[in-house]
């Protein structure tokens, strides 16, 4: 009886003109074209005037999009487990930090991978205190040109 297919699950991010720190993107990477890893990419846009909508985009060569700055791994999933992970992605409540704090598309990446360890789907809770010393050095690397 062989493995079952695992599926890399990574956060990423990219440089936004719009909020700092940068945005963050929940990745599954769901194949290989031959030249680079293609994911289904999950992140919120919008600011905190117009409102922030969820965004979906699949097959994305996303290390290779211009605003990429790093990513970090955070789990693996099974592929049968795909379609549970993209709901409970999609459907991640956000709650605000504190009342004084406005809200930022980073408290539902937050969230979400919560959510995820929550539902057994990830193995590791994250909390912001743990990504973005992460996020940091990916950016380092990609920087370096590592990533």
């Amino acid at each position: 009886m062989s493995e079952p297919q695992t599926l890399r699950v990574l956060l990423a991010q990219h440089k936004s003109e719009t909020h700092r720190p940068d945005a963050w993107h929940i990745c599954v990477e769901t194949g290989y074209d031959g030249k680079h890893f293609l994911a289904t990419c999950f992140y919120m846009r919008g600011s905190l005037v117009q409102g922030y909508q969820l965004h979906v985009v699949e097959n994305v060569r996303y290390r290779t999009i211009s605003s990429f700055r790093g990513a970090m791994n955070v789990g693996r999933i099974k592929l049968e487990e795909l379609g549970a992970f993209a709901h409970y992605v999609t459907t991640a409540v956000q709650y605000p930090r504190d009342d004084r704090v406005p809200y930022e598309p980073q408290d539902w990446a937050v969230a979400a991978l919560r959510r995820l360890n929550a539902r057994g789907l990830l193995r590791t809770l994250w909390t912001r205190e743990c990504i973005e010393p992460a996020l940091h050095v990916a950016r380092e690397d990609w920087e370096a040109g590592d990533q």
